[in-house]
C-alpha cells in the first residue's frame, strides 16, 4: 500500500558530507541544519522533493533538488556563499595534474545530477560556477606558489565522476594574479609540469598524447582562461647571471587547452620592465611529446641594459645603454 507524508521538517540538525570520488577526499560537516522534505513516498518507493539551508564555519549553504529510491537519481541545486575552501580542496585539485591548491573561501551555484551507470557504479554530473579568493597554486616540492590570485572564477561546462570522468571547463578567470614563470637551465618551463605526465614533468605516454588526460584518467578540457590586472614574473636561468624581468598590467587569453585541439592560442598585452609595452599573440602544443610554439609579439621602448645576461652570453660584451 502506498504512503505518502506531504511534509517533514527537522531543525537543528548536522549532516557530514563526504565524497571519496576526488583527492585529498572532501569532508565536511555542516551544522545548524534546517532540512524540509516534500511529497515524502515511503511505499512502495521512496521518493521526496528536498530543501535545506546549513552552515559551515563563517559560510552558508542552500540546497534544493529531488531524489527517487526507485531508480537511485535525483538532482540537486546548491548555492554556497564564504564556505572555508580547505574541505573542498580534492575538487580544484581534480583539474591539474601536479599541483597543490589553497585558498580562502568559495561561493557558487552549482547543479549535481545523480544517476547510476550500467555497471551499477554511480555516476555523478556536475555543471555550474564558483568563485575562489585569495586562491594559490604550487608544486609539492616547492614552499612557494607559481600562482596566487585575489579571485578564481570557473564557469563548468561538466565535471562528470564515474566510469568515464571528464572535467570540461568553459572559462576559467584570474583577477589580481601574480604568476612566476621560470625557464630551468635545462631549457624547460616550471609550468610545463601542470600538464606533464607526472610531477617530474616528463612526457606523455603515447598512448595520452593529444588526449588531454591526466594521471587519475580523467579527460580534461579548458576552452578558455582569461586573464586581468595581472602580473608575471619571468626568470631565466639559462644565462648567467639569470635574466629577471617582470610584466605588469597584463591581460590576455589562453584558449583550446583541451581534447583534439592540437595547438593553444595564447594573446596577451601588458607592461614589461618599467614601462615598455608589451603585445604578444602566438600558439604552442602543450600536450605532445616536444613543446613546439610560434609567437608573434611588438616591444616599444624597452630599455636594453637588463638583457646584458643574453649580450654577454652571445656577443661577450655589455650593453651601456639604448631601447
Amino acid at each position: 500500500m502506498p504512503l505518502t507524508i506531504e511534509r517533514i521538517e527537522a531543525e537543528n540538525g548536522a549532516i557530514e558530507f563526504i565524497d571519496q570520488t576526488v583527492n585529498p577526499h572532501v569532508n565536511s560537516l555542516f551544522q545548524d541544519l534546517r532540512l524540509a522534505a516534500n511529497d515524502v513516498h515511503v511505499l512502495s518507493n521512496f521518493a521526496a522533493q528536498i530543501e535545506g539551508k546549513a552552515r559551515l564555519q563563517k559560510g552558508t549553504v542552500q540546497v534544493t533538488g529531488s531524489f527517487s529510491g526507485r531508480s537511485s537519481a535525483g538532482q540537486f541545486t546548491i548555492a554556497g556563499e564564504s564556505l572555508p575552501f580547505e574541505p573542498f580542496r580534492g575538487y580544484l585539485d581534480q583539474l591539474f595534474r601536479s599541483a597543490n591548491s589553497s585558498g580562502e573561501s568559495l561561493s557558487g551555484t552549482l547543479k549535481l545530477a545523480f544517476k547510476p551507470e550500467k555497471s551499477g557504479a554511480a555516476g555523478v554530473e556536475i555543471t555550474g560556477n564558483f568563485r575562489g579568493e585569495d586562491m594559490a597554486l604550487r608544486f609539492p616540492d616547492q614552499q612557494n606558489p607559481f600562482l596566487t590570485t585575489q579571485r578564481l572564477g570557473v564557469d563548468l561546462r561538466t565535471i562528470r565522476f564515474g566510469s568515464n570522468p571528464r572535467v570540461d571547463i568553459d572559462e576559467i578567470q584570474f583577477t589580481g594574479a601574480n604568476l612566476s614563470v621560470v625557464r630551468n637551465k635545462d631549457g624547460r618551463l616550471n609550468l610545463t609540469r601542470l600538464w606533464a605526465a607526472d610531477e617530474q614533468g616528463n612526457s606523455a605516454p603515447a598512448e595520452k598524447e593529444n588526449k588531454n588526460v591526466n594521471e587519475t584518467g580523467t579527460i580534461v578540457a579548458i576552452r578558455l582562461i582569461s586573464v586581468d590586472k595581472s602580473n608575471i614574473g619571468i626568470v631565466d636561468r639559462t644565462v648567467s647571471p639569470n635574466y629577471d624581468t617582470k610584466l605588469t598590467e597584463v591581460s590576455g587569453r589562453l584558449t583550446d587547452l583541451r581534447p583534439k585541439a592540437r595547438r593553444a592560442e595564447l594573446k596577451l598585452q601588458g607592461v614589461l620592465g618599467e614601462s615598455a609595452n608589451l603585445s604578444l599573440s602566438g600558439w604552442f602544443t602543450p600536450y605532445s611529446k616536444e613543446t613546439n610554439m610560434q609567437f608573434e609579439g611588438t616591444v616599444r621602448s624597452y630599455g636594453l641594459p637588463p638583457l646584458n645576461p643574453y649580450a654577454t652570453e652571445y656577443v661577450s660584451h655589455r650593453i651601456q645603454g639604448g631601447q
